[in-house]
């Protein structure tokens, strides 16, 4: 975290009243060189503490309609279909969420005529896509380049432990999807690719939930995972929630049924969010 002294703070503040002010008339009003406030500036840009754009105002430039789109979407697939939403040019923003939803975007359209095909033709058609909902924009009482640094800084809260959770998958889009789910739910989480990587984080770490892809590098890979966890004393007891299309594949016949697998919990995938955190929830608390 990038920490602001008083002087970093009094520049944003007008910055943000006045994108366009000239370096001397900002370093007339902190009162402190123009030389300083440049180099001020430039380390705040160079931190990612602000960013220097240029907003367009939709409805100025013909774009009358404005609305907001709730997605709720299959969980393998939520950051191919985020990528592919931030694509398109009618999306103005792409938010990933917990809860009810898994995506809302800010669409800006020409006319009400427009949201239907935006709908059935451009939204709906993406692979893992489940349902959406939609809510008109009426009015925007404040914008997000409206907001601005509050006086004080929030005062930080206690620290506390949050579980951490292995991922093991080979599927990164997977890996990074859940990630998400699961942090923002406050979960910390590691992920791992193969088999023989997790194996390798699992001798310096010990997580409160693993979840287990069972296809890997080899078919079976996972079952060789789960065996090294439940043969290690300081492992064994760890929660251990498979998560694999194995049952759908042409490996589905040697594949034991979960009962006779020390698993915790076994999901098919495709994995909704939901049950997701369901699972992990009732694994972890």
């Amino acid at each position: 975290m990038y920490r602001l002294d008083a002087l970093d703070r009094q520049i944003i503040l007008h910055l943000q009243r006045d994108g366009r002010i000239p370096y001397v008339e900002l370093a007339r009003l902190v009162g402190v060189s123009e030389a300083t406030v440049r180099r001020r500036v430039e380390r705040l840009i160079a931190e990612g503490v602000i960013e220097v754009v240029a907003c367009v105002e939709p409805r100025k430039v013909g774009l009358g309609v404005e609305a907001l789109v709730y997605l709720q979407a299959e969980l393998d697939k939520l950051t191919h279909i985020g990528q592919t939403l931030a694509a398109m040019p009618e999306v103005r923003e792409v938010i990933y969420t917990s809860g009810a939803h898994d995506l809302v975007l800010r669409v800006a359209l020409a006319s009400n005529d427009d949201l239907l095909p935006f709908l059935t033709r451009r939204v709906a058609t993406i692979p893992g896509v489940k349902a959406t909902q939609t809510s008109y924009v009426l009015q925007t009482e404040k914008h997000i380049h409206d907001w601005q640094l509050p006086e004080r800084p929030v005062a930080p809260q206690p620290s506390q432990a949050r579980p951490l959770i292995l991922v093991v998958d080979d599927d990164a889009d997977f890996c990074a999807a859940a990630s998400m789910v699961l942090e923002a739910e406050g979960y910390q989480v590691m992920a791992s690719c193969n088999g023989r990587e997790a194996k390798a984080i699992l001798q310096e770490q010990t997580p409160a939930l693993i979840l287990l892809d069972l296809m890997m590098e080899t078919p079976l890979a996972g079952l060789e995972v789960l065996q090294a966890v439940r043969d290690d004393p300081r492992l064994c007891g760890i929660p251990v929630l498979a998560i694999s299309a194995i049952r759908s594949s042409e490996w589905a016949s040697a594949f034991p049924s979960p009962e006779q697998l020390p698993f915790d919990g076994f999901v098919d995938k495709p994995i909704e969010p939901g049950l997701l955190l369901e699972k992990v929830h009732r694994l972890v608390g």
